[in-house]
């Protein structure tokens, strides 16, 4: 007696058919692509876990090579919409961290449909609880250091103003330049980057004393700071830049 059945021929006498063997990897990625952009369903289920690639790879596409008459920021917006729809919350900070090109060069295309994606209440949670995560916080605050907008910074201040406390290099960088928009008017804020003023990182104290420098209205604590630090400040551009400070120029 044979363990398994035999694979029963076709009605056409033909060979036996392979369909019921047939597995979602079989498929061609981009077909997935396009099955979930047109909004099947099990299309966008098979996806999950391309998503992230085959959007960047498409998005780089040259334009000569660009596969439909969908401007790529249209596509973008499509491809977010999908993941929001879907709760994929890992490949969203996939996106962001992988078509982030260190050391500070964002996909344009993301960039202009993240502002208004950020008011949707399920992705502004998603930044909130995961922006100190290790793994994406760098890609992710690259992109919020080049959307400088107030109200995203506002709504995620105490994060970032841990952040730039405690982290180190880029993510830092990136963080006060997300901040930088609440510098003239927030008084947390400007303690934050007073404080980094005489940081042990040349290019964090940099990015504060620039940031600062940049004020329209002079602030009486960076003044003083300025003249306490002035005498050990190595860095002649640093010096220049204290010096502006003091007097508020």
């Amino acid at each position: 007696m044979q363990d398994q059945e035999e694979e029963k021929p076709s009605e056409d006498g033909g060979k036996p058919r392979m369909e019921k063997y047939k597995k979602s990897f079989d498929l061609n990625p981009r077909d997935l692509f396009w099955k979930a952009m047109e909004g099947e369903e099990k299309g966008v289920e098979q996806l999950e876990h391309l998503i992230a690639n085959l959007t960047i790879t498409i998005i780089n596409e040259r334009q000569e090579n660009y596969p439909v008459k969908i401007t790529k920021t249209r596509l973008m917006k499509r491809v977010l919409e999908v993941i929001e729809r879907m709760d994929w919350e890992e490949q969203f900070f996939r996106l962001l961290s992988e078509s982030y090109d260190p050391p500070n060069k964002v996909e344009p295309h993301l960039l202009a449909n993240l502002p208004k994606f950020l008011e949707r209440e399920r992705i502004y949670n998603w930044i909130k609880e995961n922006i100190g995560d290790e793994k994406y916080a760098e890609g992710v605050l690259a992109y919020l250091s080049h959307m400088k907008d107030e109200e995203i910074a506002e709504k995620l201040k105490e994060e970032l103003m841990e952040t730039a406390k405690t982290e180190i290099g880029r993510i830092q960088i990136f963080t006060l330049e997300t901040l930088s928009v609440l510098l003239e008017k927030d008084e947390e804020v400007k303690k934050v980057f007073v404080d980094l003023m005489d940081d042990w990182d040349p290019a964090t104290r940099k990015k504060a004393i620039e940031l600062i420098a940049e004020m329209k209205k002079g602030d009486e604590k960076a003044v003083e700071k300025a003249r306490e630090i002035m005498e050990y400040e190595n860095i002649p551009y640093l010096k220049e830049l204290l010096n502006k400070i003091i007097q508020g120029e």
